[in-house]
C-alpha cells in the first residue's frame, strides 16, 4: 500500500513537471531577480480562466504582480507571502483605489496547484485563476495585444506569515512596470514553469527603488518637538527668564509639530490599518497637538 500511494505521488509530480514545461507561456523575470512571472491564457478560454506562476525570494516579505495597467489603480494585483507555518505561501488577490496599500478582493478566486510552496530560499505560487480577465476598473485586454502592461513589486526584508487574506503589509522595497506579448501565452492550459529570462516579446520598462522617507522625517520631527524643543522651551522661560523668546521658541515648536502630523496624515491614507484614523497612535497624537494650539 505504501509502495503503491509513493508510486502514484511520483506519477503526479512528474505529470506536474512534465505540463509544467510543455506549457505555452510569456514569462517575465525582474533584472534583481526579486520577482518571476509566468502567465498562460488557455486557448479555448470559455471559463476566462488564467493560469500562471510567481516566484522569488522568501528574504522578501512580500511578492506581488499586477496586470491591467502600468498603475496600481484598476490593476489586479496577486501579492504573495509566507503563511502562519512558513513552509507554504498565501496568495491575495488585491485591487488598489490608487497608490496605496491594496485590498484584498473576494470577486476573485485562485486555486493553488502542485509546486506551490517555499523551497530553497524560494517563494513560488503556481495556480489557477478563475474568471479573471476581467474585473471591477480593469480587464487583462485582447490576447492579441502585444505590449500588455503588467506591475511588479517586493516587500522589505522581513518575515510576514499569515494565511489571511487580508493581510497587513508594509511599503515596497523595490517596484516597476513591464510589458508582455499576449499572445505568446496563449496555448494548452496548465501552470507554467518557472522562466529564467524574459519570454519574446517581454519588456522591463522601469525599476524603482523604494524608501520609508517619509516615515522617517515624520519619527524625527516629531522626536525633535517633543525631546529637543520643548524641554528647550522651559529652560529659556524659567532659566533665562525671556517670556518674548520663549514665545517666539513655542511658535516654531508648534509650526514643526504641525508639519510631522501632516505627515502623518499622509502616511495614513497610504495603509488599510490607517485609512480610516483610529488608531491609538494617531488618536494619541492628535489629542496632543489639539492641546499644545
Amino acid at each position: 500500500m505504501v509502495r503503491m500511494i509513493l508510486g502514484t505521488t511520483a506519477v503526479s509530480l512528474v505529470l506536474s513537471i512534465v505540463n509544467a514545461i510543455s506549457t505555452t507561456a510569456a514569462g517575465f523575470v525582474a533584472h534583481d531577480t526579486s520577482v518571476t512571472f509566468a502567465l498562460n491564457i488557455p486557448e479555448k478560454n470559455t471559463n476566462n480562466d488564467l493560469y500562471f506562476s510567481i516566484s522569488g525570494p522568501s528574504s522578501c516579505s512580500w511578492i506581488a504582480v499586477g496586470m491591467g495597467s502600468n498603475k496600481m489603480k484598476n490593476s489586479l494585483m496577486f501579492m504573495m507571502y509566507a503563511d502562519s507555518t512558513g513552509k507554504n505561501v498565501t496568495l491575495s488577490p488585491r485591487i488598489a483605489s490608487g497608490e496605496n496599500e491594496p485590498s484584498h478582493t473576494k470577486d476573485i478566486v485562485v486555486e493553488s496547484l502542485a509546486g506551490t510552496g517555499i523551497s530553497n530560499d524560494t517563494f513560488t505560487w503556481n495556480g489557477r485563476c478563475l474568471n479573471c480577465t476581467s474585473w471591477k476598473g480593469g480587464s487583462l485586454g485582447s490576447t492579441k495585444n502585444q505590449n500588455a502592461t503588467f506591475i511588479w513589486a517586493n516587500g522589505p526584508p522581513g518575515t510576514l506569515e499569515s494565511n489571511s487574506l487580508h493581510a497587513d503589509v508594509k511599503r515596497h522595497d523595490s517596484y516597476g512596470v513591464f510589458s508582455m506579448d499576449l499572445s505568446k501565452a496563449v496555448g494548452t492550459s496548465g501552470v507554467p514553469a518557472v522562466p529564467t529570462s524574459n519570454s519574446k516579446g517581454t519588456i522591463q520598462i522601469s525599476e524603482k527603488g523604494d524608501g520609508q522617507i517619509s516615515s522617517i522625517a515624520h519619527a524625527i520631527l516629531m522626536v525633535l518637538v517633543f525631546v529637543g524643543l520643548l524641554p528647550l522651551g522651559i529652560v529659556i522661560l524659567r532659566f533665562l527668564n525671556c517670556p518674548r523668546w520663549h514665545a517666539l521658541h513655542q511658535t516654531i515648536s508648534l509650526a514643526i509639530a504641525l508639519i510631522g502630523v501632516g505627515l502623518g496624515a499622509k502616511l495614513g491614507t497610504l495603509y488599510n490599518l490607517t485609512k480610516g484614523f483610529k488608531s491609538g497612535h494617531q488618536i494619541f497624537g492628535l489629542m496632543i497637538i489639539i492641546a499644545m494650539i
